[in-house]
């Protein structure tokens, strides 16, 4: 282990047995004379390149940590008194945990980056190990095969479970004597919030298991609750020493499993007090029905107990007969039809599923989801008091959201919609359910959104033609929140045909429920529940500056609008960003606001404490400490202070206007190795809104196969353009952008117009490959993963979103065709890359994995075939097993390095390889891999 503290300006160092030698040292950031030549960087040096990982504060807010890590895969915790300024640097640590008294820190370690790349190449395991340090006298205790722990409610425990031969065992160690006690096959354990008393859970090798409650200060221990099955959780009550625990319950007749809740109360008096849910042994529900392990929820009171219901299948008990027997079935528009059902008609049942075009939804997406049909789940609530279960989710609604401390929920029904909604296009008939009786009524009617409940349960704020509504319960009425301001609370710049565009959001209600908050698209708006007029709490339109609020002013998903809130700011075309606080009904105010990238990596709840980081692309992203809401601010790191021996380049933004006549911007990254008066190539990377990045620090990488910062040290301008697509023509209206975009970048002086290439993947991929069929301004183009043929991928189904067709995401989503292919067959021609290959003049590498479960390599393969047939220049990149992006190193590096080949040749002139540019027959591609290393 080495420990270095720094006190002030003194460095002290320290040995594996924490014996501490001081010395005195000065760190001088590496300087320059005028005229003195800067390295370029190569990938040797990748490694060393470092970044902040996270950080986080002790509960007093007198220590802060931070972790930062290497490329190469080494982590390095520094630990930080923030009252005597003492700083305590940990290597190989990357993370850790303050007990709650503040006195004591678990350091989770690790190995040196390349031991954990050599053990990962090998598919070793690392073992789990720790250090326990003493924030108040220094010491260390090691800890080996740990697997989980956690300190008591104040800090006096610690529980442990660590790995042995014959099973995990869980160790209680007492903070301030050192004592430890041990217990044997626990798999886990939970601390009880309020009180020191734990729970534990152990199973023997029979499979049966029990729950331990033990109480570290006396000593005791209890059997709480023993099973033959499996316990699905256990878990303290808040605020509470009550317990629930969750377990299995098996019928030999179904194939799943049931389940039952046993609640035991006031658990720091006894192990008596319980009560169960157990509902087929209460003859509450039918024998194929189930209670499900996921949507479990205790009211508050403990007076109710809501779950999902579904239905479970029947085991075969006996070989069927070797009959054909006949069903009677309704089927739509037919009436009574006659379905066969063969039993073992022959000796083996065919590999078979059914398709047909009235699925709802598709038979594959049914399969791996485990759908019954298109049976769901219904939700339901128990009552202990009257020992009855009560549907909340009758045959017409198809969700209740579910707020356990609730008299009154939401529910929604789809069904009336629900072509519209197969196809993307959603809409939704809202109805409140009364979770006492399990009655519904129906509020409102086709909205495309709703929100949550008022604290109160009076309001609920709801999304319909483009205005926010209220809706009030008790009055039964809605009214128009929106429609008569001068200020659009929908993102109107949302390229996407959907009928309703998405809103700017609803933030959520503040803590009396009279009033909740509202984005638009600059600021954030207060609304009141009594009709007053609605006020601007931020007034970011009048400088195009962002407002949003940050996510710790909310407590519980409530808005405390008594005090000042805290935001998020972000400038619309300069991009600086930073925070500002203000009372509503006052003055926000700036706290920082700066050309860079802040962000917020960590806060203490209790004193207001900030970590955050600040970055651009030039200045690596250092950690910052503020106590006092950015008046002051100290560095905590100095990462990459070696970025100075480099040659570096800069970051700006470049306006331009799109197809669709709307202002743009791209972030223009210039060479490392830029001579203003030179001309330089220019790499053009694509998807879709990227400049939003300028302020992002890059980190070199060798197998980043887009990485900017490899190619700005290659000596290449990178250009990341905003991209806005025409509904229906999504092609071509990317060509015409591109060309305003390259455009104002050629302008400027610096780039040859001649030697411009295009970059993306996915959706980038989709452009990079059918952009140079539109236009010759590039004079070469990789595209990775991209479409290429839009009749046959809208056609097709997506094994990555759970086997779902592509239409509605073609329609409505990242493609935007608006319509079916034979709704517009001239539009899908005219923006599939393969029917305009016939004018592209610019020379084309395709990258596809053969496994990819997003974009069909088929699509790569089409192009292939099409580019073959037509005689244009086209490689493609094949790698075996791999999905939509590239997983392993190898084909990673691989990938990266032909990119810049590729490039260098077409637009530097450098020497092509001859896979390049021509034929290599499959037997020399294998020769020339077997002999890789030769």
């Amino acid at each position: 282990m080495n420990i270095y503290f720094k006190k002030g300006r003194l460095l002290m160092a320290g040995s594996l047995h924490v014996l501490f030698v001081f010395l005195i040292v000065s760190s001088v950031a590496a300087q320059h004379l005028p005229g003195e030549d800067l390295k370029p960087l190569t990938p040797s040096e990748y490694g060393k390149w470092e970044s902040v990982r996270g950080a986080d504060f002790s509960k007093d807010g007198n220590w802060v940590s931070v972790i930062t890590g290497t490329n190469e895969g080494d982590r390095n915790l520094k630990l930080k008194n923030l009252r005597s300024g003492e700083e305590v640097l940990f290597e190989n640590v990357n993370g850790i945990e303050y007990s709650p008294d503040n006195q004591w820190v678990i350091l989770r370690r690790t190995l040196p980056g390349k031991d954990m790349q050599r053990i990962r190449e090998v598919g070793g395991e690392l073992e789990s190990r720790a250090w326990l340090y003493s924030l108040r006298e220094k010491d260390t205790v090691t800890v080996n095969n740990l697997k989980k722990y956690e300190f008591s409610n104040d800090g006096a425990f610690l529980a442990m479970t660590k790995t042995r031969d014959h099973g995990n065992s869980l160790l209680i160690r007492n903070m301030k004597s050192g004592r430890e006690i041990s217990f044997g096959n626990v798999q886990r354990f939970e601390w009880n919030s309020e009180k020191n008393i734990l729970l534990f859970l152990i199973e023997n090798q029979k499979g049966d298991s029990e729950i331990q409650l033990y109480d570290p200060v006396t000593g005791s221990i209890q059997l709480l609750d023993n099973h033959d099955g499996e316990y699905v959780s256990m878990q303290w009550l808040e605020n509470s020493s009550d317990v629930m625990i969750i377990k299995e319950t098996e019928d030999d007749t179904f194939k799943e499993v049931s389940h039952k809740v046993v609640i035991y109360k006031d658990l720091d008096k006894g192990v008596d007090k319980k009560i169960v849910f157990d509902p087929h042994q209460q003859g509450l529900i039918d024998a194929d029905q189930r209670v499900m392990a996921d949507g479990i929820k205790l009211s508050a009171d403990g007076d109710r107990l809501f779950f999902n219901l579904y239905y479970r299948t029947k085991k075969y008990t006996e070989s069927p007969k070797e009959v054909l027997d006949t069903l009677v079935a309704d089927t739509e528009g037919h009436g009574d039809v006659v379905k066969p059902v063969f039993h073992n008609k022959h000796d083996e049942a065919p590999d078979l599923q059914i398709w047909h075009s009235k699925d709802k939804v598709l038979v594959p997406a049914q399969r791996v989801s485990g759908m019954k049909g298109f049976k769901k789940p219904r939700t339901a609530v128990y009552n202990f008091g009257k020992q009855e279960i009560t549907l909340l989710q009758d045959e017409v609604l198809e969700k209740v959201n579910v707020e356990e401390d609730q008299r009154f929920m939401l529910g929604y029904d789809e069904t009336p919609y629900e072509r519209e909604g197969m196809f993307g296009r959603h809409y939704y008939d809202v109805y409140l359910v009364d979770a006492g009786n399990g009655k519904n009524k129906k509020l409102v009617e086709k909205v495309s959104k709703y929100y949550e409940l008022s604290p109160d349960e009076n309001f609920f704020i709801y999304l319909k033609n483009n205005r926010f509504f209220i809706y009030d319960i008790a009055e039964e009425i809605s009214q128009d929140l929106t429609g008569h301001l001068e200020v659009s609370f929908i993102d109107e710049h949302n390229d996407h045909p959907l009928p309703q565009k998405p809103a700017y959001g609803f933030v959520g209600w503040a803590e009396d429920g009279r009033s909740f908050l509202l984005n638009s698209e600059f600021d954030v708006w207060q609304f009141f529940v009594d009709g007053r007029a609605p006020r601007n709490l931020t007034n970011g339109k009048k400088d195009q500056n962002i407002f949003r609020l940050d996510f710790t002013a909310k407590d519980g998903g409530l808005i405390d609008t008594r005090n000042k809130l805290f935001y998020a700011v972000e400038g619309k075309w300069t991009k600086r960003t930073g925070y500002a606080a203000g009372k509503p009904g006052s003055a926000v105010k700036n706290l920082i606001f700066e050309d860079a990238g802040i962000r917020r990596i960590a806060r203490n709840d209790q004193t207001g404490q900030i970590v955050y980081i600040r970055s651009s692309y030039d200045i690596p992203g250092d950690a910052f400490y503020t106590a006092d809401r950015f008046i002051t601010n100290e560095q905590l790191t100095s990462i990459n202070e070696f970025q100075g021996d480099y040659q570096w380049s800069k970051a700006e933004l470049v306006d331009y206007t799109t197809s669709q006549g709307h202002r743009a911007q791209g972030v223009l990254y210039y060479p490392a190795n830029y001579s203003k008066g030179e001309k330089y190539p220019m790499i053009t990377y694509v998807y879709e809104k990227l400049s939003h990045g300028l302020h992002n620090y890059m980190q070199p990488s060798e197998n980043d196969y887009y990485n900017t910062l490899l190619w700005v040290q290659s000596g290449y301008f990178v250009f990341k353009p905003d991209m806005e697509f025409e509904a229906g023509n999504p092609g071509v209206s990317a060509a015409r952008t591109l060309e305003n975009a390259v455009g104002a970048v050629v302008q400027k002086g610096d780039v040859d117009a001649e030697k411009v290439g295009l970059i993306g993947h996915s959706w980038g991929g989709y452009q990079a490959g059918f952009v140079p069929t539109q236009t010759d301004i590039f004079a070469a183009s990789v595209a990775g993963a991209g479409l290429t043929n839009l009749i046959s991928m809208n056609l097709a189904v997506t094994p990555a979103f759970g086997w779902r067709p592509e239409n509605d995401h073609f329609e409505v989503g990242q493609e935007r065709m608006e319509v079916a292919p034979w709704m517009a067959p001239e539009k899908y021609v005219a923006n599939s890359t393969v029917m305009q290959i016939d004018n592209l003049n610019t020379p084309v590498m395709f990258m596809v994995g053969d496994a990819d479960a997003n974009v069909n390599w088929s699509q790569g393969v089409e192009y292939y075939n099409a580019a073959r047939r037509a005689g244009k220049e086209f490689v493609l990149l094949v790698y075996e097993n791999e999905g939509h992006s590239l997983s392993r190193k190898n084909n990673q590096i691989d990938y990266q390095q032909r990119i810049l080949k590729w490039f260098g040749y077409h637009l530097k002139g450098e020497q092509p390889e001859d896979w390049m540019t021509g034929s290599v027959p499959y037997s020399e591609q294998q020769e020339r891999l077997r002999n890789w290393n030769d």
